[in-house]
């Protein structure tokens, strides 16, 4: 390489050899190419490599550079699962030979880059080790910092967006974003942010769970001073909905608002008057009599949270558990009844039966299923 750096530095005006300088820088290209992938498993080889960067940095020969700097930047993203410790000490190598450089940049730029496109993936399992990389990289750290918490908080609603009601990638995304983001102003915006966003969700059918997921978090990443105020917030924002439910006679938002003010620990007592009661057991029979099992189940589940030992509703859950094919659990409901009439007592056998059956890997023909017709009596 010295040889070369000489022989071309002395003859390069000779027009009849600016060719074969190509030539040179090609090959050179084209032999330390490869050898990309190996300079964190053999250390031996660095020296080299950085002698022939160095001597294209001299030759201005940026195509090339560029060419290297996006090989190396990839390697470092891909060495991020082999031995982290071992890639940041060759970061550390990399910045004092080429800090301030031209080469350095690029290869900042390539795995900032990097980072950004996981970040949009939603690839959360390698951001921290990702940010470590950039961080020992990065001539101006604190920068990289900020525009990679912005980076990671636009990102975080459409993670919400696509992720599971238990919002697992929401939680690893946003555990991230306090790393990076240590303002606890700017924890509060975005807390609060995360809960209207919550709320928004439980106006959504179906959307319940997540909305709650969601309101847990926005409480962790507020800061102290600002919880009680949320707690209050939140409070009545879930009393509001508990008090709409009641009168929409609505039972499974019931159940689900009932939960989500225990998990809160938000005091709030349902209107559990004996003739309410009897009005949700006439409606769960009414729904088990039309074939509505899913329904009925619901009613028969809320009554039970206001009245845990109410026996009719313990019946009308154990049926509606046989009738979806629930069979342990029908059994688990209906062995908690006091006194069996015949129609319970045929479930209760039955559901023992196929139990049994799904128990021995063996599955429960449904067209043997005898429908079990039951009355309400309010």
């Amino acid at each position: 390489l010295n040889m070369a750096a000489h022989y071309f530095e002395n003859v390069a005006l000779w027009s009849e050899l600016v060719l074969e300088k190509k030539k040179v820088i090609d090959e050179i290209h084209k032999s330390f190419s490869p050898v990309i992938s190996h300079l964190f498993i053999y250390p031996e080889l660095i020296d080299p490599v950085f002698s022939m960067i160095q001597l294209l940095g001299k030759w201005q020969e940026e195509s090339s550079l560029k060419l290297l700097a996006h090989a190396l930047g990839d390697e470092m993203i891909l060495s991020l699962e082999r031995d982290l410790d071992e890639l940041l000490a060759f970061c550390q190598l990399f910045g004092q030979t080429f800090g301030g450089h031209l080469f350095h940049s690029q290869v900042m730029e390539r795995c900032f880059l990097q980072f950004s496109e996981r970040l949009k993936e939603r690839d959360t399992t390698t951001l921290l080790p990702m940010w470590q990389l950039v961080n020992a990289l990065s001539e101006t750290p604190t920068q990289y910092c900020e525009t990679i918490a912005r980076l990671a908080e636009t990102e975080i609603y459409t993670t919400i967006i696509l992720d599971t009601p238990a919002l697992t990638r929401t939680q690893m995304t946003l555990s991230f974003y306090k790393q990076m983001e240590k303002d606890p102003a700017a924890h509060h915006r975005l807390a609060s942010q995360l809960l209207n966003y919550g709320k928004l969700l439980w106006q959504r059918e179906g959307q319940e769970t997540k909305g709650t997921h969601l309101m847990d978090l926005a409480l962790a990443m507020t800061p102290q001073e600002y919880k009680e105020h949320f707690h209050r917030d939140l409070e009545i924002f879930l009393s509001d909905l508990f008090t709409l439910a009641e009168k929409a006679n609505t039972v499974r938002r019931l159940s689900l608002l009932h939960d989500t003010l225990a998990h809160f620990q938000i005091s709030r007592q349902s209107q559990a008057s004996p003739i309410r009661i009897a009005n949700y057991l006439a409606d769960g029979f009414y729904l088990y009599s039309t074939n509505q099992y899913y329904a009925a189940e619901a009613h028969a589940d809320w009554v039970l949270k206001l009245d845990p030992y109410n026996q009719e509703a313990i019946r009308l859950q154990g049926l509606t558990y046989y009738h979806q094919g629930k069979y342990n659990q029908a059994l688990a409901s209906l062995k908690r009844l006091e006194s069996l009439d015949q129609i319970s007592l045929k479930a209760l056998i039955l559901s023992d039966v196929f139990s049994s059956q799904e128990n021995q890997g063996q599955i429960a023909q449904t067209d043997v299923f005898e429908k079990l017709v039951v009355t309400s009596q309010p």
